[in-house]
């Protein structure tokens, strides 16, 4: 067994994501165990966002995530020989990512983590 651990510039789009694939591959009789981080600059926006959500900024907020979902689906569609199941699952999961963070806008309430 081996672990690879892959950090977020090893997948920031469908080019660096086949690449990695191909890295996988070559080692599946190592039976890889394969961890990674999200899309490069992903945690940040997501962060950056729910900050901009907790001080009411809803159009700031809305159009962070139209950028991250737009991102992604284009990354899956890049992937993915038939994407629809996928894209359908990405915009649902945006879907319950929009409503929690407005009601972190409508609340103003947001827990800090800590972010290293």
């Amino acid at each position: 067994m081996i672990l690879m651990k892959f950090g977020g510039t090893s997948i920031e789009d469908a080019e660096a994501i086949t690449r990695l694939v191909t890295i996988v591959r070559e080692r599946l009789a190592l039976q890889p165990v394969v961890v990674s981080s999200a899309m490069a600059e992903v945690t940040d926006t997501l962060l950056q966002t729910a900050s901009i959500a907790a001080k009411g900024n809803a159009t700031a907020t809305l159009e962070n995530l139209e950028h991250l979902k737009a991102r992604h689906i284009v990354t899956a569609r890049a992937l993915v020989a038939d994407s629809g199941p996928t894209v359908q699952r990405l915009c649902e999961l945006f879907a319950e990512l929009t409503s929690l963070l407005v009601a972190v806008g409508t609340t103003g309430e947001l827990t800090r983590i800590s972010h290293q």
